[in-house]
């Protein structure tokens, strides 16, 4: 009895799981069946597998074909599986010797006629396969610079089915039509000292570290039996990273695979670009500081958007585990060729008819990422907030306090990160115009009620801030501060928040360790929060998150405690109910 081995991966939200495919073939009928929980997309790799595996000149068996698929309790989906199911099938016929590939990983899509198609989520695959100790992976050509993302593992590209073969040390009838890549392994790490020139079809001028790990792939892409289609290709490929790493904004030089990184953090809006509303900008390094959710409130025109979507460029850059975080959140969302990676956090801002399964995630089967797992170690931005859905809104309360949200549907439960900075904005009434004596404003009592009422209260309990941003004169004349010199605070409180507790995780994370924090406040200040409680003006809650901002104001104004000061300049931007 001969069976055909390969070894694959599977996800379940993030989270990865080793997937062996064995296919045996017995007397019977000819049919092919595919056991171990396949969706639907993947139950259909039957017939791609078997017109891929006819393209190569391969007899196709006449008999029973039973696919397994194990472990058989998880489910499996999507057409990542489609090339390691061929391989483990080529083994069953002899054409695949199964003991080269049992330590191998092969994934990628199948074309009818054998080529590899990229697939999503390449980057948790790889990583989770260094960890298991699979040291070698053949993946799609097309998903050559997200697999240079990781070291430590001797990664092969191949364009079709017929490569893969090669690679593997199997024999076929006849050579494959389609074309090939070269069979040498992919550098698993960039150096800026490496040819720098770009390809030649490619019209974009790239940096520097861009066209270095661009060329590369046009080299290995020339040696092809088709060198002028592949040069294309890979220049169309380069022309693409190119752009994406001039939009990167590199803040930290030292990081994974620096050729993906841009390096001109100027090409970034900043801070500078809003005239006036001090008071707005410096509630809102107080948000970067401490990661603080925050609302904006006031008459359009007034720059809440322009401020918001600077947010990002005043937080400090994602560290090494958050870039690969974001990077892994982005390869399975199929983004990750469009942002690539950098240290600049997310920013996600959906459209205020965001449906409740685009905000949270949905899907059937397995739940997809949402817009809370996009923003992940970034900002989630909703404008003109009282305008979503309350049911979109209270999608938010979980996430806010646990940092993650949990998604189950019919075939499995997914998890997501989703530590994310809110910031929303808001109108003073839905006509704008009530501000001020609100001399103007043509809404109604009623109508002002249900323009707000969609902002809950125990939503708004979560939010740390509540930021005016007033309306202001052209004729101002001040000179505004950059992004860069506001950065440059915003990480030093960071640095002494890491100093007080040791981590970065439990300085910026929502599950703070207040008892930590009360038992080194002062009686004063603690005597300023309690009262408010009793009065009935803020909650537990609130009281906890206005204690977290004034330790963030004292860490920004150099000190190590906060003082009674502080405690009143955070309970003043607390959230006013009877506002908003």
């Amino acid at each position: 009895m001969r069976i055909g081995t390969s070894q694959s991966i599977g996800l379940i939200g993030l989270s990865p799981f080793l997937v062996t495919i064995q296919t045996f073939l017995s007397p019977g009928l000819p049919s092919i069946s595919l056991i171990g929980l396949p969706d639907a997309s993947l139950a259909e790799s039957k017939e791609r597998v078997k017109s891929a595996i006819t393209a190569l000149g391969v007899r196709w068996p006449q008999t029973r074909i039973v696919v397994n698929l194990s472990p058989a309790s998880l489910p499996k989906h999507g057409s990542t599986h489609d090339c390691a199911i061929a391989i483990s099938l080529l083994g069953a016929i002899g054409v695949v010797d199964p003991m080269k590939n049992k330590d191998v990983l092969v994934v990628g899509e199948l074309n009818l006629d054998g080529t590899l198609l990229p697939i999503s989520g390449l980057l948790p695959i790889l990583l989770y396969a260094k960890r298991k100790g699979l040291h070698t992976a053949i993946v799609p050509e097309a998903n050559a610079d997200e697999a240079r993302l990781v070291d430590g593992i001797s990664v092969h590209t191949a364009r079709s089915l017929a490569k893969v073969v090669q690679l593997l040390g199997g024999t076929l009838p006849r050579q494959a039509s389609s074309p090939q890549s070269t069979s040498a392994p992919l550098p698993v790490s960039f150096s800026h000292s490496a040819p720098s020139s770009a390809p030649p079809s490619s019209s974009h001028p790239a940096q520097s570290s861009a066209a270095a790990s661009c060329a590369h792939l046009a080299h290995s892409s020339a040696a092809a039996s088709s060198a002028h289609l592949a040069q294309s290709s890979a220049a169309t490929s380069c022309a693409h990273l190119a752009h994406s790493c001039e939009r990167a904004a590199s803040l930290d030089a030292d990081s994974l695979s620096d050729s993906l990184l841009g390096t001109n953090a100027d090409e970034y809006v900043d801070m500078a670009d809003v005239i006036g509303q001090h008071s707005a900008k410096r509630a809102l390094e107080i948000c970067a500081a401490g990661h603080h959710h925050a609302l904006l409130y006031g008459p359009p025109g007034t720059g809440k958007s322009m401020l918001a979507h600077r947010l990002t460029s005043i937080m400090p850059p994602l560290d090494e585990r958050e870039k690969l975080e974001v990077a892994s959140i982005r390869s399975v969302c199929g983004t990750l060729a469009r942002y690539g990676v950098t240290p600049v956090p997310p920013f996600e801002a959906p459209h205020h008819t965001v449906s409740v399964a685009a905000m949270a995630g949905g899907g059937t089967g397995i739940a997809h990422p949402g817009a809370v797992t996009k923003a992940h170690d970034g900002v989630l931005f909703l404008d003109e907030a009282p305008e979503f859905s309350a049911r979109a809104l209270q999608v938010l309360r979980e996430p806010l306090e646990t940092s993650e949200i949990i998604l189950s549907r019919s075939q499995a439960t997914a998890v997501y990160p989703a530590h994310f900075l809110l910031l929303m904005a808001a109108n003073p009434c839905p006509c704008g115009k009530g501000w001020g004596n609100a001399r103007d404003c043509t809404c109604t009592s009623q109508q002002r009620k249900r323009y707000f009422g969609r902002l809950s209260g125990p939503l708004l309990d979560r939010i740390d801030m509540q930021i005016e941003v007033p309306p202001v004169h052209l004729s101002m004349n001040s000179r505004e501060e950059s992004s860069a010199s506001i950065r440059a605070r915003v990480i030093q409180a960071r640095g002494a928040y890491r100093e007080l507790f040791g981590t970065s995780d439990t300085a910026t994370r929502p599950h703070q360790r207040m008892k930590w924090l009360r038992a080194r406040t002062s009686r004063a200040c603690l005597a300023l929060l309690s009262s408010a409680v009793d009065r009935g003006t803020l909650s537990l809650r609130g009281a906890d998150r206005s204690l977290r901002v004034a330790w963030t104001i004292a860490l920004l104004d150099g000190r190590m405690s906060p003082n009674p000061e502080n405690v009143a300049e955070a309970m003043s931007l607390r959230p006013r109910h009877n506002v908003v």
